[in-house]
């Protein structure tokens, strides 16, 4: 009986090895529409409420979606509900909002980034199941930046929040997680920096101090004036589940006990 024992020790554990990878989350919550959307207007006038260069102001440049820019529809950001690679860390997915607005030459607002800066709000992205993680990752970028970004993860169980700041840098020149090769300015419709290297994103991964309570949301502000971030996307490792053959093997292991102390 002794030499069964460190085999279901062995067994149990090797079920509890978490993988590092860092991958999407289903989440809501996007405040604002800061992407064109592929079919939208030509001068994409009315089909944001918010742009990296302005904020609130809706003007200037912002993101466009692959298929906009009909002379180079490689270039933007992913198609709607597409998940990529990160550039810089290859064990990093993410996937990006399931629509960027109406598109087919409607001009409409559809929420489809979590942004902060110059007025754009505190948005709260809420994962649609709840779950323990050892990690968070965000990806995204700022205008104007380097932006400071608050952030707070709430828990489930009433477990106190954490709170921090990250840092969004520059959509141009970073180490590019995704590079869109392309900007847009709104209500002109010019293109500028199409296949030339920017835009871009970036990750920014969050180490969560309470791995055992599961995380419900995680809310962002930004008190700048003069910059805006703009997320897309929510990842995360997950902390994993006892398995069965752990469960079980502890459940002997209770039994065994119990019969040992009554010898």
């Amino acid at each position: 009986m002794r030499t069964s024992l460190p085999l279901l020790f062995v067994f149990g554990s090797s079920a509890l090895t978490a993988s590092a990878a860092v991958t999407s989350i289903a989440v809501t919550g996007y405040n604002r529409d800061i992407v064109v959307e592929a079919g939208a207007p030509a001068n994409a006038a009315g089909v944001t409420d918010a742009t990296m260069d302005a904020g609130t102001g809706n003007n200037g440049g912002t993101w466009y979606a692959q298929g906009f820019n009909t002379s180079a529809p490689t270039t933007g950001l992913p198609a709607p509900g597409s998940t990529i690679i990160s550039l810089t860390a290859a064990d990093h997915s993410y996937t990006f909002p399931l629509s960027y607005g109406p598109g087919n030459g409607a001009a409409g607002i559809t929420p489809n980034a979590f942004v902060v800066g110059q007025n754009s709000g505190s948005p709260t992205i809420t994962l649609v199941t709840p779950l323990q993680y050892s990690t968070l990752s965000l990806i995204g970028s700022a205008g104007h930046g380097p932006v400071s970004v608050n952030y707070t993860i709430n828990f489930t169980n009433g477990s106190p929040s954490q709170s921090g700041t990250i840092s969004a840098g520059d959509w141009f020149n970073g180490t590019a997680a995704y590079n869109a090769n392309g900007r847009l300015t709104v209500n002109t419709g010019a293109f500028d920096n199409v296949n030339a290297g920017n835009p871009r994103l970036y990750t920014f991964d969050i180490p969560v101090t309470n791995t055992t309570s599961p995380v419900a949301s995680v809310t962002l502000s930004s008190t700048s004036t003069t910059g805006t971030a703009a997320f897309f996307a929510l990842s995360g490792t997950a902390v994993p589940e006892p398995s069965a053959a752990l469960l079980a093997g502890l459940s002997v292991l209770g039994l065994l006990g119990r019969r040992a102390s009554r010898r």
